[in-house]
């Protein structure tokens, strides 16, 4: 279930196909690689695997470009302290999550002892769920966190393939609106 109708304010449901996660897959894989995600990198993906189709995606997308895949979640008690543990041994060069929890993922590994800039190896961080990483003070907080150059995409949950518009490793600011997947009205 995924909402209401704005009509009938009745529960609505979505459904995926083999031909809706090979679009998703393919999607994903390329705003990842303009993220900068290159086969033989390490991405620990960070976010809840449940009806939050972010997660999964992100998994497809890495996996079809060679990557080393980490599907660690969030959300679990105690979970939070295993992923700085576990980060610190594996160093993944890639995280994806949300911005909330990437910034509360710095401040528990400082807690811990641990440095995000020093120790934990991330070159790139891919966000979605949340507009953090397109406000410039918190993209600038986790920036200057992590030392990693941070990238913000997303699109409606509504339709898929789920992220239709991404920042990638020259932007800035702003995002590209990729028109041969959606189209995009304003």
């Amino acid at each position: 279930i995924h909402g209401t109708s704005g009509t009938t304010g009745r529960p609505t449901a979505f459904g995926f196909g083999a031909d809706d996660w090979e679009r998703i897959g393919e999607a994903h894989a390329r705003i990842l690689w303009s993220a900068g995600l290159r086969p033989g990198d390490r991405i620990i993906i960070s976010a809840v695997f449940s009806a939050y189709v972010g997660s999964w995606a992100t998994l497809l997308g890495a996996q079809r470009l060679g990557a080393q895949c980490f599907p660690f979640g969030a959300g679990a008690p105690g979970q939070t302290e295993r992923t700085v543990e576990w980060a610190t041994l594996v160093k993944p060069t890639v995280f994806y999550g949300t911005p909330s929890f990437a910034l509360y993922l710095g401040a528990t590994a400082r807690r811990l002892g641990v440095d995000p800039r020093r120790d934990l190896g991330i070159r790139i961080m891919v966000f979605s769920g949340e507009p953090g990483a397109s406000i410039p003070s918190t993209r600038k907080e986790i920036e200057e966190a992590f030392n990693a150059h941070v990238v913000d995409q997303g699109s409606m949950a509504e339709m898929t393939p789920w992220a239709t518009n991404s920042g990638c490793r020259h932007l800035q600011r702003g995002m590209h609106l990729w028109q041969d997947i959606v189209y995009t009205e304003l």
